[in-house]
């Protein structure tokens, strides 16, 4: 039996918690893992946080380290909570039974009286939430004086100020109602109103409808400080304040819905330190998923010291003539983004699908029964969010992304043909990358859901990791200018060997180094790093033989050079050299 105890097990029930959930039940999941695993913990629970809408690292890492691992909430909070919303911990072995229809009937409709429920609850709390902010709202001051704004050089631009120099930042949707207010304290401390809706809401700078291009930004002061440089330097632009790094796509999905034509421009937030200690960069990954959704450009504050993030850093460090200059750049990439023709229909508008219904708990295929529908849970949720194709216009497929159980942001493009015949190749590749799949009938459907979905955005697939044009395309990622979305796919996608671990900092001291002064260990690290240059500088490629006896350090070169891209042990980039010259040829490519 599975310990239930075990890193591996709490993340798997942290994934049924909704990381949007209000900051009591947040807190104390963390002191539920803390409890458990101690300072071990901070890297899955602050995983599972950074899907939260309002998540932000700083805050995040600030509560666990308030937080003392005898703090009187155990283990056991996280499992209830998790078990509340369909969690179980493994079976031994031999304690499998397969539900019968009835069961599976009945819990398919258990689960979605249960989305149902929480839904409602959710609108409950965020209407009264709502009326907490208007009247805050209409008790604030007009005119006032804010600390923050102060320190930061920003004017307020129809903000209002409430007691001790707090400045009130108002979050309204697409029809312009109030559904909650950012309170930001004198030193700059960040606040919503408690159960107060976050998702799709702005605070719009400017007129959209009269801008050359719309600017989503993450927090006010970086907004503030775009929407006041540009139009010092005489661009006519608004800017939309999505407060939150979760928030920046819905925004912008928004916008894209009410100014069907217009450039949108991603300012992403640079959170280095975030990125050196997790491998993520979260205001960079939320402005690059949100110009793929939208045909948007990313712009991003450069040059920017230790310890700065945003372009209002970059404004006070450089000047507004720094920022307008980077945000002209991104109109004009926006503007090629958009390209030309007939806007497409808006795919994120809800539509009426008799085949499948897409819940919280997943997708459910929908059989037609006796004058009834029964809902049958086919997979865990996935979404389609782009066709893909390459540049002759064929090997079409599906972009698709989901999450693994243990919470893993996944994002698979599929070629068209698994789809062909009971596509058991399909469930093969989304089961291997931990797409949950039914065991029933209804996973014979999987294709067909797949194939019915109609999103707006289009991806170029490749076949080969490498350069493509401006693109360097590695299996889980892309990098390269905004606008074009390059995307690896092949039928036979085999492990994927590229793997992060450890910080830059970490690998520079603990590997490169010590190659200082050994040439062996510094040319296999030198080889490593040339590998992607070859394409810039018009050279061909070739490889190198290191022959000699034993204990040499043959051996240890390699793993230097394999540490540069992955796992530098047997799995990953280290082979072995026993292969015919066809095996070998199918290694090296």
């Amino acid at each position: 039996m599975t310990d239930p105890h075990s890193p591996e097990t709490i993340r798997r029930a942290l994934a049924f918690c909704d990381a949007n959930c209000d900051r009591e039940t947040w807190v104390r999941l963390a002191m539920a893992v803390k409890a458990e695993l101690g300072e071990a913990g901070f890297a899955i629970w602050d995983e599972w946080s950074s899907a939260g809408e309002s998540y932000r690292a700083k805050e995040a890492l600030s509560t666990w380290r308030s937080i003392c691992e005898g703090g009187g909430v155990g283990v056991g909070s996280l499992f209830e909570l998790a078990k509340a919303r369909g969690f179980a911990f493994e079976p031994q072995r031999g304690e499998l039974r397969r539900p019968n229809k009835e069961e599976r009937a009945r819990a398919a409709a258990e689960a979605k009286a249960r989305a149902e429920r929480e839904r409602a609850e959710r609108d409950a709390r965020h209407q009264a939430a709502a009326e907490k902010a208007r009247a805050r709202w209409d008790k604030a001051k007009p005119e006032g004086r804010s600390p923050y704004l102060a320190r930061k050089g920003l004017r307020a631009h129809g903000c209002r100020f409430g007691p001790a120099g707090a400045l009130l930042v108002p979050m309204r949707d697409a029809e312009g109602a109030l559904w909650n207010i950012q309170r930001i304290e004198a030193g700059g401390e960040k606040f919503f109103e408690t159960g107060a809706r976050v998702s799709g809401l702005w605070r719009l700078l400017g007129d959209a409808g009269a801008a050359e291009a719309i600017i989503v930004a993450e927090g006010y002061a970086t907004g503030a400080a775009l929407f006041e440089s540009a139009t010092a330097e005489g661009r006519r632009v608004a800017v939309a304040v999505a407060f939150t790094a979760g928030n920046v796509p819905h925004v912008a999905r928004a916008l894209r819905r009410l100014h069907k034509r217009a450039p949108i421009v991603l300012a992403a937030d640079d959170d280095q330190a975030t990125a050196e200690r997790t491998g993520r960069n979260p205001g960079r990954d939320a402005a690059a998923k949100a110009a793929e959704l939208v045909r948007g450009a990313v712009i991003v504050p450069a040059p920017l010291a230790e310890g700065e993030t945003d372009f209002c850093d970059l404004m006070r460090a450089h000047g507004r003539a720094a920022v307008a200059a980077i945000v002209a750049e991104g109109v004009e990439a926006a503007r090629g983004a958009i390209g030309g023709g007939e806007s497409k229909p808006d795919a994120s508008e809800p539509r009426a699908d008799p085949l499948f219904a897409e819940l919280a708990e997943g997708v459910f295929w929908r059989e037609q029964r006796d004058g009834g529908e029964v809902l049958h849970w086919m997979c865990a949720p996935l979404a389609v969010t782009a066709r893909t194709r390459d540049a002759d216009s064929r090997a079409w497929g599906y972009l698709s992304e989901f999450a693994d159980p243990a919470g893993v942001a996944k994002r698979i493009a599929v070629p068209a043909a698994l789809l062909a015949g009971d596509a058991v190749d399909l469930r093969r590749l989304l089961l291997d990358e931990g797409l949950a799949i039914a065991q029933t009938k209804a996973r014979a459907h999987l294709g067909l859901f797949i194939a019915t979905r109609r999103p707006e955005s289009f991806a170029l697939c490749v076949e080969s990791c490498g350069w493509h044009g401006e693109h360097f395309v590695l299996p889980h990622r892309t990098f390269g200018p905004a606008g074009a979305l390059l995307v690896y796919q092949a039928e036979d996608r085999g492990r994927n060997p590229y793997r992060a671990s450890g910080t830059l900092d970490g690998w520079r001291a603990e590997v490169a180094a010590p190659c200082a002064g050994n040439s062996l260990l510094a040319f296999a690290a030198s080889v490593a790093f040339a590998g992607p240059c070859l394409e810039l500088t018009g050279d061909r490629s070739g490889g190198f033989h290191l022959w000699g006896p034993s204990s040499k350090g043959k051996s240890t070169a390699e793993r230097v050079a394999a540490s540069v891209y992955g796992r530098p042990e047997s799995g990953g980039f280290v082979e072995a050299w026993r292969a015919t010259s066809n095996g070998a040829e199918s290694v090296a490519a």
